[in-house]
């Protein structure tokens, strides 16, 4: 998983794909974070597209409901209507992500609370397609809107490498391996 910094991507009126398949698959459905195009360079994590032998309706299910979450990500997630808390061990608030976008295409989700700092009002978008071959279902994964030189997109890029790992084993061995334990 790397972190990319494309100035050049967000000039308004630019049509060129970000980078790699994930961000060419947000904007083929106008799905990118509002801040492209407004003249705002946000850095992103992003790994390749992950193929998951498995329907879009479990892929679905993992991402968006609190069993399916707490089987890959934390096995603490709470809900109030469109907002997930997460939990984390040794973490003294949860992080909120508001639900913006679920169907058969992917999820979409807001970073709404001010805890930690570093993703503040950022987007984690997961955007399904069918997987090669026409079997199971492609992920395409982006977390976008983090400020320029942000010390923290290393770890977090690796993180995210771990979880969609784990996403993917989860999924296909119907075992939850959740990546964090309160």
């Amino acid at each position: 998983m790397t972190a990319v910094s494309r100035s050049d991507a967000a000039r308004p009126g630019n049509r060129e794909p970000l980078a790699g398949y994930a961000l060419h698959c947000l904007r083929a459905r106008g799905l990118l974070h509002p801040t492209v195009g407004a003249g705002v360079a946000p850095l992103r994590a992003y790994g390749e597209p992950l193929d998951i032998a498995a329907d879009r309706g479990r892929v679905l299910q993992a991402l968006n409901t609190d069993d399916g979450l707490t089987g890959w990500w934390t096995n603490d997630v709470n809900r109030k209507d469109e907002v997930l808390f997460f939990n984390f061990p040794g973490v003294s608030e949860p992080f909120q992500l508001r639900r913006e976008k679920v169907d058969e295409d992917g999820v979409v989700w807001v970073n709404i609370g001010a805890f930690p700092p570093h993703r503040a009002g950022t987007t984690i978008t997961w955007v399904l397609t069918t997987g090669p071959d026409d079997v199971g279902t492609r992920v395409a994964f982006s977390h976008s809107g983090f400020t320029e030189g942000e010390s923290e997109l290393p770890m977090i890029s690796d993180t995210w490498g771990q979880l969609t790992t784990r996403l993917k084993d989860s999924i296909e061995t119907g075992k939850p391996i959740p990546f964090f334990t309160v």
